[in-house]
């Protein structure tokens, strides 16, 4: 998944081989990917940040939907928002 943020960049999110989610960041390059924390059985989707964070991430582990943001370049802490057996989603924002 792929979303512009407001300085102008850009955040990729993807599955990795591993299973693992990733993420990198673009300014005048992209950053080296980073994991998120969890293995995923999808790929993770972004959308740009609402309320001070740059982007908002969510992604699937074990089921459930967590939920997390980027601020000034760190990923804050995961929030389970719920679901049992999901296996797909996507995030938007107007």
């Amino acid at each position: 998944s792929l979303a512009g943020l407001s300085n102008g960049g850009a955040l990729l999110t993807y599955r990795g081989l591993d299973s693992l989610g990733y993420w990198a960041r673009y300014t005048t390059e992209w950053s080296a990917a980073a994991a998120l924390p969890a293995l995923v059985p999808s790929p993770p989707v972004v959308a740009r940040g609402v309320g001070g964070a740059e982007a908002d991430i969510a992604y699937i582990s074990s089921g459930a939907v967590y939920h997390v943001r980027l601020i000034d370049g760190q990923l804050g802490e995961p929030v389970l928002v719920g679901g049992a057996g999901m296996v797909k989603l996507a995030i938007a924002r107007e």
